[in-house]
């Protein structure tokens, strides 16, 4: 056996047991695939081994690097995946879980939680809402992209969305205002069998600037109503579309949140918000207040 390939016989063993790991749920997967690469963390880099790096293993198994150092961080963490509560998400454990100590810190030291501002659903304490309002973090295959969303925030699969346990914080009849684009258009039905609604009807939000696309040039997002338990509108005089200016990067029109608030009853809880809103509960893992961005992720 040459040289060659002997050094890359193990990175090749590698790739194959990761692909292959796939058990009950997403997050004993990202745990077993975390405690492979621990077995072979001390060849990466090392001229002897191919000089092999986790960026490249990410490239390769078409995951984020993101995602990857977080499995790795989970099974160091946590050696044993019985040292883990069952009922937590992936979401939950890269946010709370594997938080960064000094980002930890610096939240605690400033007390910029206000009340009405959670980093996780398990800190709800059991309270339902009337009406869910997300704008999911999609992680799209194109993340190398100088416009990708792992350049702005940490992204979630489909799968990893559909496991929230959104659908233990509903009232028996409810609404869910879904943020997509065209990239993820036909996976949302998955999030509403998961949480627990049937797909109703659309709103579109029209930008006056030009965006990125393959085809058309998009200058539009699409915001999908779900709706749980036979619930109807509260008001009968909301238009389907509004045109407004897009800011900051995936940052929505508050506009938006008003006609959701005349279409639909609350209690209100929007899912990956980014601020403290009047009548609101907010869960996100960033908060900007007072022109400031605090983020407490690793």
């Amino acid at each position: 056996m040459s040289e060659l390939v002997r050094v890359e016989a193990w990175y090749s063993l590698l790739v194959e047991d990761v692909r292959s790991l796939e058990f009950q749920g997403i997050v004993m997967t990202k745990h077993a695939i975390g405690k492979r690469i621990l077995e072979d963390e001390l060849k990466f880099g090392k001229p002897e081994y191919g000089e092999k790096r986790i960026e490249g293993l990410a490239k390769e198994l078409d995951v984020s690097q993101w995602d990857l150092y977080k499995c790795i961080q989970f099974a160091r963490k946590y050696p044993e995946f019985c040292d883990v509560s069952h009922n937590l998400s992936w979401y939950e454990i890269t946010h709370n879980l594997l938080a960064s100590p000094k980002k930890k810190a610096l939240v605690e030291s400033i007390e910029e939680l206000p009340e009405g501002f959670v980093t996780s659903l398990s800190d709800l304490n059991g309270q339902k809402f009337g009406c869910v309002y997300a704008d999911p973090p999609w992680r799209y295959s194109n993340q190398a992209t100088r416009g990708s969303t792992d350049n702005h925030y940490p992204t979630l699969t489909v799968d990893e969305i559909c496991a929230l346990p959104v659908g233990e914080h509903l009232t028996e009849s409810a609404h869910l205002h879904l943020w997509t684009t065209n990239a993820f258009l036909f996976d949302c039905q998955r999030i509403f069998d998961a949480w627990g609604f049937e797909f109703k009807s659309s709103f579109v939000w029209v930008k006056p600037q030009i965006g990125m696309g393959n085809y058309w040039r998009n200058a539009h997002e699409f915001l999908l109503l779900g709706v749980r338990g036979g619930l109807t509108a509260q008001a009968r005089d909301v238009k389907s579309w509004i045109e407004a200016k897009r800011t900051t990067h995936s940052t929505k029109p508050e506009v938006v949140r008003e006609c959701i608030e005349r279409l639909s009853p609350g209690p209100y809880l929007e899912l990956f918000g980014r601020r403290k809103v009047d009548g609101w509960m907010v869960m996100g893992n960033e908060l900007v207040a007072s022109n400031k961005r605090f983020q407490w992720t690793g």
